[in-house]
């Protein structure tokens, strides 16, 4: 571990958590992860949290910053279906699930979850919106989830695949339970295993940071002064499951599916600088916040354009085609 690992930590011991801190330390893998994701209230603090960066998400994946991901996907790829079988996978609280449930081309949809607590909102929410007989959410883990070879006309992932490994193992799953010619549909983190960022990332990052204007560099835990890598101990104690495999995403996909849509949206200097900050960018109407927002965009833009770094986020359309 590095001093800025035991100086992240000695904050949490010194705000009165210590008791979190020692149990991480002393739990298992599988504990430590729900830890972090057995929650469903969290506050806005990931970048894809910010309207103007989902927005420009959307125009990036489907060309129309008003188009959900789910209709693209929907009108393009399963247009004039209906009784559609679905696998969706680390689905959290589904509130994806309940768009697909909703677009009216899935009888079913099997979903799961390791954490407990947002699969039964799933289960609350699928009852108020009449999805129930739709949407079927259990807890489990993907080791544990049968997965009958040939079951599926669509699996779909949405910023959990990241989480998961053997990377061959999982997608190999993913690829026999589909029917042939199903489709698998993604949206992933897939930038550098454990977030070790590379460093034309970092360097363009921190440099980023320290332009913004302190009081919107305000984080829970004070003002953000800088960008670092985190040490592959800390990132192992603070949730083991966390990008323990994102860099073979992509390839494996490319190789065990045909893929017929790639689309990156960035996140590569974005999710860097706006981590522990982005509540501060949610008001559109915030002059001041929103041109320090497409200032950062248009940085990551430029250096994306450039190739002097490579998108960290992705959506993939691929098909079983063996």
């Amino acid at each position: 571990m590095q001093v800025r690992d035991f100086v992240a930590i000695g904050r949490k011991v010194a705000g009165g958590r210590f008791a979190d801190v020692w149990g991480k330390v002393h739990s298992d893998s599988t504990r430590r992860a729900l830890d972090v994701w057995d929650e469903i209230h969290r506050p806005p603090a990931h970048w894809l949290s910010i309207p103007a960066v989902q927005r420009r998400w959307g125009r990036m994946v489907t060309g129309d910053g008003s188009l959900r991901f789910v209709d693209h996907v929907a009108d393009t790829y399963l247009a004039g279906q209906t009784g559609l079988r679905a696998l969706s996978i680390g689905c959290g609280s589904a509130a994806g699930e309940l768009e697909w449930a909703a677009t009216g081309r899935f009888e079913r949809i099997d979903a799961f979850d390791l954490a407990p607590e947002p699969v039964e909102e799933a289960r609350r929410q699928a009852e108020v919106l009449g999805l129930a007989g739709v949407l079927h959410v259990s807890v489990s883990d993907i080791a544990d989830f049968a997965m009958p070879p040939d079951s599926y006309d669509v699996v779909l992932v949405e910023h959990a695949l990241h989480h998961m490994a053997p990377m061959d193992t999982v997608l190999e799953r993913i690829r026999r339970t589909l029917r042939p010619g199903g489709i698998f549909c993604l949206d992933e983190y897939v930038g550098p295993t454990r977030f070790q960022w590379t460093p034309r990332q970092l360097e363009a990052a921190d440099a980023l940071l320290k332009t913004i204007p302190e009081r919107l560099r305000t984080a829970p835990d004070g003002v953000r002064r800088s960008v670092v890598r985190p040490s592959l101990a800390r990132m192992v104690l603070t949730d083991p499951s966390e990008a323990i495999r994102s860099a073979e995403i992509v390839p494996g996909v490319r190789d065990r599916f045909e893929v017929v849509e790639e689309r990156g949206y960035g996140g590569t200097l974005l999710h860097l600088v706006l981590a522990d900050i982005s509540q501060h960018f949610l008001d559109d109407a915030d002059h001041e916040s929103m041109q320090v927002l497409n200032a950062l965009i248009a940085v990551e833009d430029a250096l994306l354009h450039a190739g002097e770094i490579d998108h960290d986020f992705a959506t993939m359309i691929a098909r079983r085609t063996r």
